[in-house]
């Protein structure tokens, strides 16, 4: 079974990238309106501006799997 088959299996939405256009913050689940005017509703959002992916510099048990990792560094 392939990782999207996986995915969609435990309920996961895959979708194409479009630009959101409108965030709204003030009600949960949040609402995000995308540039082709549709609205997605999310209980989490994760902005990731200017992010570069760096790989261990060593093998561990999440190399070449669905599982991923990040460290978070404050911008000063």
């Amino acid at each position: 079974m392939d990782r999207r088959s996986r995915a969609q299996k435990f309920g996961a939405t895959i979708a194409l990238p479009f630009s959101v256009s409108q965030i709204d913050c003030q009600h949960h689940p949040f609402t995000l309106t995308l540039d082709n005017h549709t609205q997605i509703h999310t209980k989490a959002i994760v902005i990731a501006s200017k992010v570069r992916y760096r790989k261990l510099l060593f093998e561990h048990p999440f190399d070449n799997t669905s599982v991923y990792y990040a460290a978070v560094v404050p911008l000063t």
